[in-house]
């Protein structure tokens, strides 16, 4: 017979693993790799390794800013294809860009999204090349100057963040609407924000 008392010690012991592994995780973060063990799985003493990055957080950052040049020069690519001038174009072309190169490269799209979830005094590669996109999203939102700045650029990113997200978690189901054809279904979701988002610009005096 089970009394109160093994019930309070259970929940206790629960409570106590349920803390270990929450400071484990906050110790060990996602995506993480180390130096010792990198050396090991490429056949190449630790010393050596360690010479050319002495700390683990090292190694990480080099990992996640070569993920955001290959990110990078996969939206650069996509932006040569839209047809010029065309703002609209331009949007889908990226935010297709984006998407498309997470899910092909989920292990490395993990590395730059948890340099994007650091505290914001956290300086990186990462952080620096997404800032540089903001510009150019605002340009093709038709945000010339300040004086036609909306909240559209942050809606733009979050919503792109999060959709990547959902995808790669393979939560859409929750979330897209139903059809056969998952990458259509993709397509169509973000052609349809973009209309969204250009449909929303503020008009001028």
């Amino acid at each position: 017979m089970t009394t109160s008392t093994d019930n309070e010690a259970g929940r206790s012991v629960m409570d106590r693993l349920l803390h270990s592994a929450i400071d484990q995780l906050r110790e060990v973060p996602p995506y993480r790799v180390r130096v010792d063990e990198v050396a090991d799985r490429a056949g190449i003493p630790r010393s050596e390794a360690r010479a050319i990055f002495p700390q683990d957080a090292v190694l990480n950052e080099s990992v996640a800013g070569y993920a955001m040049v290959q990110l990078a020069d996969a939206l650069t690519r996509a932006l040569v294809t839209a047809p010029p001038g065309d703002n609209r174009a331009a949007l889908i072309a990226i935010s297709h860009a984006y998407v498309d190169w997470a899910r092909g490269n989920r292990a490395l799209y993990g590395a730059i999204s948890a340099r994007l979830l650091q505290p914001s005094n956290a300086d990186s590669i990462v952080r620096r090349y997404d800032a540089s996109f903001a510009p150019l999203v605002r340009r093709f939102l038709g945000e010339d100057g300040p004086d036609v700045t909306t909240r559209r650029a942050a809606i733009a990113r979050a919503t792109l963040f999060g959709l990547t997200d959902l995808i790669l978690e393979r939560r859409e189901n929750i979330w897209l609407l139903p059809n056969p054809d998952f990458n259509a279904e993709i397509s169509a979701t973000i052609a349809e924000f973009v209309d969204i988002l250009i449909a929303s610009m503020p008009a001028r005096d």
